[in-house]
């Protein structure tokens, strides 16, 4: 029995062991995608609004000039593949146009005054009753600065070619508490759940957690303890088979013996 225990203990914490590797390596590699993801979203903007500084201009002249406004949402459109809205502001943060409507949230006000401040735009995600997304500033002349919001859900797709069998791979904010941003499935509002805060149960199953660079985000990787109940249960089974055919071959080996007494 001690030999059974002994063995199964051995090849369970080698197995955490590993598990724990592949957890570190997935929440490095999401850090690091999303790190890039994020920097060459912002590289693009940027190119954008200087490519098109014409256009821009001609919208900051004539604001409620709806054809140029069309105009600069196509050539977003066809840039950004997941592009959702524009929006331009002041060096104060005040919007050019009241009427951007319900798209700017008081999230988005914050971290336009953020970056008034800093000149420092770190994403998170912004809830939308249209779409949940996150934002990237580019400074324009004059003291303006154009704000692109971007649908999440293809920060959903990075993780899902990130997260390995057993584990679930999220984008998360690290604060008082670990707010969910992102999941395999897409925003946080792709999944059914009472909170999306991680509780306290939940938290024990974090195996690796890393900051992600240029952003509010946190990559963490929890283990699923489905998965982990079901390795425990093979661990214990071949374990007592490895011990079976050890005492079969055992009483085979002295079964002569007692023949001979």
């Amino acid at each position: 029995m001690i030999l059974i225990v002994s063995i199964s203990y051995f090849r369970y914490t080698t197995f955490i062991s590993y598990q724990t590797k592949i957890s570190e390596a997935s929440t490095q590699g999401l850090s690091n995608q999303i790190k890039f993801f994020i920097e060459e979203q912002q590289r693009q903007v940027r190119l954008f609004a200087y490519n098109n500084v014409n256009i821009i201009n001609k919208y900051l002249q004539d604001p409620d000039n709806n054809e140029i406004e069309q105009q600069l949402e196509t050539l977003l459109s066809n840039r950004f593949t997941s592009y959702f809205s524009f929006t331009i502001i002041d060096d104060k943060g005040n919007l050019y146009r009241e009427n951007f409507g319900n798209k700017i949230n008081d999230l988005c006000k914050a971290d336009i005054k953020a970056f008034t401040s800093t000149q420092t735009n770190l994403p998170r995600i912004h809830p939308n009753a249209d779409m949940y997304h996150f934002d990237v500033m580019a400074n324009l002349k004059n003291s303006y600065i154009l704000f692109v919001n971007f649908n999440a859900e293809l920060l959903g797709k990075i993780i899902s070619n990130i997260q390995s069998p057993g584990h679930q791979l999220i984008i998360a904010i690290e604060k008082d508490s670990v707010l969910i941003e992102v999941t395999e499935h897409g925003p946080r509002n792709k999944v059914f759940r009472p909170n999306y805060n991680l509780d306290n149960h939940e938290k024990t199953q974090i195996l690796s957690s890393l900051k992600i660079p240029s952003t509010q985000w946190s990559a963490i990787d929890l283990y699923k303890e489905e998965y982990i109940k079901q390795k425990q249960f093979e661990i214990m089974w071949q374990s007592l088979a490895i011990f079976g055919v050890f005492i079969l071959f055992l009483s085979l080996a002295i079964l002569p013996f007692f023949k001979i007494i």
